[in-house]
């Protein structure tokens, strides 16, 4: 957007400003993950490119502020800075810098043991058969995960008729039906003391069921399904902000 601090701007330099501010926007609302703005990168390179080559005074001045601006915010992300908090952790990259050098491994997997949200989750599924398939509900970070798995809220994809289904049993024959064995769900969107006790909250003639107006209906399936048995907690324990279910009647 240098550009607009010059008199000199290529033929359809308000077309891209236009379209990357209005995605911009929507994916602030939306998203905010970064991978989601990729599509605006050639739109905006062009502007970069001629900002670049542009021997105007400004769009100079305003390129090294931007430079500026960038480094800095960079070296305070990843820099070790203020003095260390009394008996508080290590600045994250000593403790990665530590990890990386522990003998096997072990100080990698303690890592990210204690820094990743969902290691712990991932490694209580890996311990599961190796036919196991597993439906992840809010949560979508599977990259530790050694089974087959599917992120399986309604909109990631439609391979599962949320539309067409009404009850927990429902929702639970057509996992099946898809070869799901267990289902993961991330409660940590939960106060810590409500999450053992979010299925009966969710279920009609709860207390709360009432006030739950604007929850999705296949919340309340997955609840409505635990309470009847259809789902069943696994012993292995997947972490203080996850539950793990199988299915009954799954093929694993």
């Amino acid at each position: 957007f240098l550009l607009g601090f010059s008199g000199k701007r290529p033929q359809g330099y308000w077309h891209i400003v236009l379209l990357s501010t209005g995605s911009l926007i929507a994916w602030f609302w939306l998203s905010q993950q970064s991978r989601y703005v990729l599509a605006l990168a050639p739109g905006l390179a062009v502007i970069a490119g001629w900002s670049a080559c542009s021997d105007g005074r400004q769009v100079r001045t305003w390129s090294r502020v931007a430079m500026v601006v960038q480094v800095a915010f960079v070296l305070y992300l990843f820099g070790p800075w203020g003095p260390p908090v009394p008996g508080g952790p290590p600045p994250l990259l000593d403790q990665a810098a530590v990890a990386l050098q522990a003998p096997d491994s072990v100080g990698v997997r303690g890592f990210l043991w204690e820094r990743s949200s969902n290691y712990r989750a991932a490694q209580a599924v890996n311990t599961l058969q190796t036919s196991a398939k597993v439906a992840l509900y809010d949560e979508v970070l599977g990259y530790y995960f050694d089974r087959e798995y599917s992120w399986s809220n309604p909109g990631h994809h439609t391979l599962i008729p949320y539309e067409r289904l009404h009850s927990g049993r429902e929702l639970v024959q057509e996992l099946r039906r898809q070869g799901f064995t267990h289902v993961l769900i991330n409660l940590g969107n939960l106060p810590p003391h409500l999450r053992d006790e979010w299925e009966p909250m969710l279920v009609p003639g709860s207390v709360v069921y009432g006030t739950s107006n604007e929850l999705e209906p296949w919340r309340l399936h997955l609840a409505e399904a635990v309470q009847e048995g259809l789902l069943v907690r696994e012993e292995i324990d997947p972490g203080p902000s996850y539950r793990l279910y199988r299915i009954v009647g799954g093929r694993a």
